[in-house]
């Protein structure tokens, strides 16, 4: 665990020198899915071996939506609550960024991913290793999906003021984070189920209902017509009444 925490600080300390150099302290959205990669193939390499399968679906994962995010950041200035640290911290927000956007979400990588490599588990049932690889499926189905529906919804002019609610959208409120929290789920039955590493999607869970998704993402909706219509038909997470 100690491996992973170091290489979780020296690996955001590079992302922040890049954000003093670039202004903007948001790019550390698009390194938070490549740090569970960078430090998920350190461990298997030098410290003990991992599954190959486990750790190809993880890079398929967090490469994918690191590469979204970073699309989506160069279209437009420093995202807003970022711009409203660098604000209201003043002269202090150089330090300060370090310790509470970089060097915390590297602790949360490290904590996430260390639940779940560190447990010793000396077998994985193959039918738990089918359900875990099957709920990925699932949960990358709905990421990706919802992704690509707002993408495309987005970039029409004429949805601007719009609520998307078809597709996925249909089903749940935040699609790409009901398909991330599944994603976790099955990471933690492919790797056998470790006792302890339940903390892993239970934690991911907190955050995108609690935290950085499904909470943040109400907050900036808060007010719009249209989103309070939406909201009284759409579950704001898990799909009810269908699996899709």
């Amino acid at each position: 665990m100690i491996f992973l925490l170091l290489a979780a600080v020296v690996y955001t300390s590079v992302w922040y020198f890049a954000s003093l150099a670039l202004g903007r302290a948001d790019i550390m959205d698009s390194a938070w899915g490549i740090g569970f990669v960078v430090l998920a193939w350190g461990w298997h390499i030098l410290v003990a071996p991992l599954s190959v399968f486990f750790l190809g679906l993880l890079t398929l994962h967090q490469v994918r939506l690191s590469g979204y995010i970073a699309w989506r950041m160069a279209q437009k200035p420093e995202d807003k609550r970022y711009a409203a640290w660098r604000r209201d911290w003043g002269d202090t927000f150089w330090w300060r960024s370090y310790f509470q956007i970089f060097v915390l979400q590297g602790g949360i990588i490290a904590l996430v991913l260390g639940a779940l490599v560190v447990p010793k588990v000396e077998a994985e049932p193959s039918w738990v290793l089918v359900l875990g690889g099957a709920l990925w499926v699932y949960g990358m189905a709905y990421e990706v999906g919802g992704d690509w529906q707002l993408m495309r919804f987005k970039a029409s002019p004429a949805n601007t003021g719009k609520v998307l609610a078809t597709g996925l959208w249909a089903r749940t409120r935040h699609p790409n984070y009901w398909g991330e929290c599944c994603i976790w789920w099955g990471y933690w039955l492919i790797l056998g189920m470790p006792l302890w590493g339940i903390l892993a999607p239970v934690l991911m869970t907190f955050l995108l209902l609690k935290v950085s998704g499904v909470a943040m993402t109400e907050r900036t909706m808060r007010g719009s017509d249209a989103y309070e219509t939406y909201k009284k038909t759409v579950p704001p997470f898990a799909p009810t009444g269908h699996f899709f």
